[in-house]
């Protein structure tokens, strides 16, 4: 078996280049997700029933968008829906 030397310093050096340049780079993907309550206001469920029954198309789409960035499971739903329309 080949035994390898290992170069601390140059690691040292690697390890510095591709470290995080910014704080937003330490945020988790999932942490925005879990918070985006304050990017999409809260809808009650008296008002969903509404949008749903009035037929308003704009409504319905901000609804949609608004569940689609907050709520994972209505996001695969969507996916998976739009994956088996495309086949």
């Amino acid at each position: 078996m080949k035994e390898r030397s290992v170069d601390f310093a140059a690691f040292k050096k690697i390890q510095e280049e591709i470290i995080a340049a910014n704080e937003q780079a330490w945020e988790r993907y999932y942490s925005k997700q879990r918070s985006c309550s304050h990017l999409v206001r809260d809808y009650k469920p008296e008002e969903i029933d509404k949008i749903i029954a009035s037929g308003d198309v704009d409504a319905q789409r901000t609804l949609s968008r608004a569940f689609f960035e907050c709520k994972s499971l209505y996001r695969r739903i969507i996916f998976y829906y739009g994956t088996l329309l495309t086949y």
